[in-house]
């Protein structure tokens, strides 16, 4: 077996032609500084739309440009205020393009090497993705319904992919997982390992590494995958 740090991969065992990786994952997570997308997207809740005839409808209940207004606001007073936040839930596109923009302003990204190298503690705005928002899209509506009803909602395929993008970019500075549908989100991460999609150490780093980095106060509990 395999044991993941945030900077390398060590044996741990003699079970040299095992597939079995260990991991770290935060619990009990606190943060002075945290901003929850879904929860101020709560008040703008569009009371009118009969989701329950076309599922889809949900993506429009709390809706991108309502978001994206939120958003906006956030980043432009943090700035000016010269403060630190951490952004949770985010869902769009736009939002990932507006903090690499930032990051790209603060001389993160490293033109010899080609890839952002972040500094989370002194970034004064981080973004994290729920591990639904990446797992699914608008197009799931019709088959799970009312099961993806969750905030902020499974948005259009485009901005699934760009949060893959930025978490693969390092921009999307953290992962939260749920303690519900492990199993899907297991699978999820096994795809995303098996097929080479992200790098293994960057992935976990999001995962937890990054939430230190960010100066969260957290538990710490292992987990095995097997691929």
């Amino acid at each position: 077996m395999k044991q993941i740090f945030e900077n390398k991969i060590i044996w741990v065992d003699e079970n040299y032609f095992d597939n079995k990786f260990l991991f770290y994952l935060p619990a009990n997570l606190s943060c002075s500084f945290e901003f929850d997308m879904a929860e101020l997207l709560l008040p703008h809740k569009n009371e009118n739309l009969d989701f329950k005839k076309d599922y889809k409808l949900w993506n429009q209940v709390y809706s991108p440009k309502d978001e994206l207004k939120i958003f906006e606001e956030i980043v432009e007073k943090i700035l000016k205020e010269n403060k630190k936040i951490h952004i949770e839930n985010i869902s769009l596109l736009e939002e990932v393009q507006i903090i690499r923009n930032l990051y790209l302003d603060l001389g993160y990204f490293n033109e010899s090497l080609n890839r952002f190298e972040i500094d989370f503690k002194n970034a004064p705005i981080t973004i994290w993705a729920n591990i639904s928002n990446l797992i699914y899209s608008f197009k799931d509506y019709n088959k799970l319904k009312d099961s993806i009803f969750f905030i902020p909602p499974p948005r259009e395929p485009k901005h699934q992919k760009a949060l893959k993008n930025a978490l693969n970019s390092g921009i999307i500075s953290t992962i939260k997982i749920w303690d519900e549908n492990k199993e899907k989100w297991l699978e999820f991460l096994k795809q995303l390992i098996t097929e080479e999609k992200i790098n293994l150490l960057k992935l976990w780093r999001s995962l937890y590494f990054n939430y230190e980095n960010i100066w969260y106060n957290l538990d710490k509990t292992e987990i095995i995958i097997e691929i």
